[in-house]
């Protein structure tokens, strides 16, 4: 009971901590007074610092019958300027069917972004 009292208290303390050091959240999106949402088409039109934890997928059938897919898939993107950024991307994939199941890490992915025209 001692481990789990201490480790509460750790983690009420690393929140208290970020609570108070947190700046406020802008919209990155902006060019002038028209805000620029993500589309199906172009996922995330500005440069900015992204952290997208595992992101979980399931997915059953396919073109084999009995197939079924599993995936966990994590990314991050760290602007290095206002107008550039560098991401990188991975994900664990388990892939079943009848003929048997495999599993693994797939490529890293590795990105860079750069915002050529901001035009109000």
């Amino acid at each position: 009971m001692r481990i789990a009292a201490s480790s509460s208290v750790v983690l009420i303390g690393l929140s208290a901590v970020g609570l108070l050091s947190a700046e406020p959240v802008l919209a990155h999106g902006y060019a002038g007074a028209r805000f620029f949402p993500a589309t199906l088409l172009i996922e995330d039109p500005f440069v900015a610092d992204e952290l997208a934890l595992p992101t979980f997928s399931w997915t059953q059938g396919g073109e084999e019958r009995g197939a079924e897919e599993i995936e966990f898939e994590v990314e991050f993107a760290k602007r290095l300027t206002s107008r550039l950024a560098f991401s990188l991307e991975g994900a664990w994939v388990r892939e079943s069917s009848d003929e048997g199941r495999v599993y693994g890490f797939e490529n890293l992915g590795v990105g860079a972004k750069y915002q050529i025209v901001t035009d109000e």
